[in-house]
């Protein structure tokens, strides 16, 4: 605290006084990011669930929670899980199960697609092209942290610029 106050009261009294916001919004920020791609869990959860009922898969409910918190890995995904078990099935001819496991993938690929920028990009505020942009920046920068990041930096940056200006600006003014 000693050390954030010192920083904080070398910077202009507009910015000193947006800080507390700034907390406040990330608080609020972090918070819906978190409740977004657990939203997105709980959806790959039910459509995970219900493909391994319908394939007829043993100890689907466990399995389906089982690939969806793989699918919330960075990296990972769902195809972590099924297209390796896919396969396997396929070269023991146990065709029914071997392709639906591909369909599934494919539909869990086309949902993943379509919900992720809209889900996430909602909770920050952001249009699911700019949230989609922004991830694709923090990969391409950053690797997969970045592009997790990447969104709520924008929303951020976003944020920060009209209470910068507001502020002052960057002191260039001054010299």
């Amino acid at each position: 605290d000693r050390l954030s106050g010192r920083l904080v009261s070398h910077l202009p009294a507009g910015l000193q006084e947006a800080i507390p916001r700034w907390r406040a919004m990330t608080r609020r920020l972090s918070w819906r990011y978190l409740r977004a791609y657990l939203i997105l869990l709980g959806i790959t959860l039910l459509v995970l669930f219900l493909g391994f009922s319908v394939l007829g898969v043993r100890y689907a409910f466990l399995l389906a929670l089982l690939t969806a918190l793989v699918d919330m890995l960075p990296i990972l995904g769902v195809g972590t899980v099924l297209l390796p078990w896919a396969t396997v099935m396929l070269l023991q001819k146990k065709m029914f199960l071997g392709v639906g496991l591909l369909i599934l993938y494919g539909v869990m690929l086309l949902l993943r697609q379509i919900l992720e920028p809209r889900l996430v990009g909602k909770s920050l505020g952001l249009s699911p092209l700019l949230t989609l942009f922004a991830g694709y920046a923090g990969f391409r920068l950053f690797g997969v942290l970045g592009m997790i990041l990447g969104p709520p930096v924008l929303m951020l940056v976003r944020l920060a610029i009209p209470a910068v200006r507001r502020a002052g600006g960057t002191g260039a003014e001054e010299q």
